[in-house]
């Protein structure tokens, strides 16, 4: 008995010795599908035509250049209460499904959207110190490892209402590695989550259904914490406010940190 013991703790230092240098998403990734970002088609390691495929081309949509249309979190919460409805918790949606997120009802205005309409909300940045973060590999960029640049690799923000508040208060934007302007750097988002700055973000409207919503703290249900699995992904225009406070609808007001061309 004492020596399967003694050969268990061998075994559990060898691994951590040899896996000691990456975190346990890393371990257990599945393998790249490219070798380069540049190489990666538009449904990442998905296979096309399948949901999976569908939905990492939909992370990958740029918005068309309209008048963003202003939500709010009041209506990322709305905007989650109808998905449930038409799917409840499913996790595979075909292009058939995704068309049925089309004119759901806002509650900030009597207005209509639809998924991959161009959105902006306000709100402060949370998460710290996990969260804004670069994110693991992931079957959209083709399961391709942080090389330390975050070249590879999607930014997660969680946005809430109020400075202070918990993830599960609030939603998430992602930043994505194509096109990223330079100026969009993970430590200077988390200088401003620190900072409790106030952030205006704008991008593509998008409904993250391969997971599930996790808003109880007393209820963790390991998923990412998020009240709507709604988004801002991926991120076109990024904003921050240096004043007292800055009107939504009023752009000069906002310091312009970067947009993609």
């Amino acid at each position: 008995m004492m020596r399967r013991d003694f050969l268990v703790l061998v075994i559990g230092v060898a691994a951590f010795l040899l896996f000691g240098g990456h975190n346990s998403a890393s371990v257990l990734a599945a393998p790249p599908c490219v070798q380069r970002l540049s190489a990666c088609p538009d449904h990442g390691c998905a296979n096309a035509g399948t949901p999976d495929a569908f939905l990492n081309e939909r992370k990958k949509t740029w918005p068309s250049s309209n008048p963003a249309t202003e939500i709010t979190l009041d209506d990322f919460e709305a905007l989650q209460t109808q998905a449930d409805r038409l799917f409840g918790h499913r996790k595979q949606l075909t292009a058939q499904d995704r068309g049925l997120l089309r004119h759901l009802k806002l509650t900030s205005f009597q207005g209509h959207v639809s998924e991959g309409d161009f959105v902006q909300v306000v709100g402060y940045l949370v998460g710290l110190p996990q969260r804004p973060k670069a994110e693991g590999p992931e079957s959209v960029n083709c399961n391709l490892m942080d090389d330390g640049t975050h070249r590879n690799n999607d930014f997660h923000i969680p946005i809430a209402r109020n400075p202070g508040e918990t993830e599960y208060k609030g939603v998430v934007v992602e930043m994505i590695p194509q096109k990223r302007p330079a100026t969009w750097k993970i430590n200077g988002i988390r200088q401003m989550a620190r900072d409790q700055l106030q952030v205006l973000v704008r991008g593509q409207l998008m409904y993250d259904n391969k997971h599930v919503v996790n808003k109880d703290p007393q209820n963790d249900n390991r998923q990412p914490k998020r009240f709507s699995l709604w988004e801002v992904h991926p991120v076109t225009e990024f904003y921050v406010c240096r004043r007292n406070s800055c009107a939504s609808d009023d752009l000069t007001q906002w310091e312009l940190v970067g947009k993609v061309q």
